[in-house]
């Protein structure tokens, strides 16, 4: 500053901070979560999902070798001496979360609550480079090693078949099986629905499973127009060989990631499987190669409300304090 003021910023952590991490990606989500709030100095209470609590007994086994506070609280969102939340899941509780803040002491609040990303293929690219890309039957996002892996319990499984059943009613047209496979566990097969309206529920909601309804488009205007009609805007993918159309749908989607003729890629390749239900092979390095910490993650609208990892993830877990001191004469 000029004059006989010296100013300087101090950078210092939010304070407690709780994280509620979902089911799915379970391991992945700790990690995002606990690194960037630790390393700038917080303290977390986390609150992981009643299906799969698992992953963080293991997650915590190294923290106990290292050493921490036992005592955690347990209605975070509501806390008085909570200063932040994180919450991954959906759309109706991080509402809750949101409003249970505004309540109690206006603590800040992260938000991300899922996707329902559109996939703009031209028919003249390869086929099986949009099958491949464009539905990614990967995983039920437990993120494990599986090629194809079943839903998380048996009120997801239940939900899928639902959704299932209302495709049925619908009568739109089934191109790929809506069947379940085998006599034990919650496995389904791949669905693919055609003849799909931008109404329907199966259009709109986030599925998690591999279910691909399928629409027609004819004009750019038109498919811009109704790709940007979702709430959800985490991210969007084309697939064509047209730069032109490629640089027109990365200016006019919504969403806060665009990926070009492939899909997915905020991630390294895994070094190690993660695996809940075999915990002695689960690497913890896999969390640093899975994830590419430089690359900021998050959506818009109600997708999420701040982007995580990167350095707007570091920002989002300081403070920033002003300092202004009087001195008698600054040096030359």
């Amino acid at each position: 500053m000029d004059g006989e003021h010296l100013c300087f910023l101090q950078h210092k952590p939010v304070g407690v901070c709780g994280q509620i991490v979902p089911w799915n990606f379970a391991l992945v989500v700790q990690g995002w979560k606990l690194t960037l709030a630790l390393a700038t100095g917080n303290n977390v209470v986390m609150k992981v999902a009643e299906q799969n609590p698992l992953s963080a007994l293991y997650l915590a086994s190294p923290m106990k070798e290292v050493g921490y506070d036992p005592t955690a609280g347990a209605a975070i969102a509501q806390h008085m001496d909570i200063d932040k939340d994180t919450f991954t899941g959906s759309m109706k509780v991080g509402h809750l979360i949101q409003k249970a803040a505004g309540n109690s002491n206006l603590k800040r609040v992260i938000l991300e609550l899922g996707g329902k990303s559109p996939s703009i293929c031209w028919l003249m690219l390869p086929w099986l480079m949009l099958w491949t890309n464009a539905t990614k039957p990967s995983s039920s996002t437990q993120a494990s090693a599986a090629v194809l892996g079943p839903p998380v319990d048996k009120e997801q499984f239940e939900q899928i078949l639902g959704y299932n059943l209302l495709g049925h009613k619908k009568r739109e047209k089934l191109l790929c099986s809506r069947e379940t496979f085998g006599e034990r566990g919650f496995f389904i097969k791949p669905t693919v629905f055609g003849g799909m309206q931008d109404v329907m529920r199966i259009a709109k909601e986030e599925i998690f499973r591999c279910m691909q309804p399928l629409f027609k488009f004819k004009k750019i205007k038109d498919v811009t127009e109704r790709a940007n009609t979702t709430r959800y805007s985490l991210a969007a993918a084309m697939f064509t060989r047209g730069l032109d159309k490629a640089m027109h749908f990365t200016q006019a989607l919504q969403a806060r990631t665009v990926w070009e003729n492939t899909y997915n890629i905020i991630t390294h390749l895994l070094s190690g499987a993660i695996c809940e239900m075999c915990m002695d092979q689960i690497c913890i390095e896999a969390i640093d190669s899975y994830v590419d910490w430089k690359k900021p993650f998050g959506g818009f609208e109600e997708s999420s409300n701040r982007k995580k990892l990167g350095e707007d993830g570091l920002k989002a877990y300081k403070e920033v304090k002003t300092i202004t001191i009087k001195v008698p004469q600054k040096n030359s």
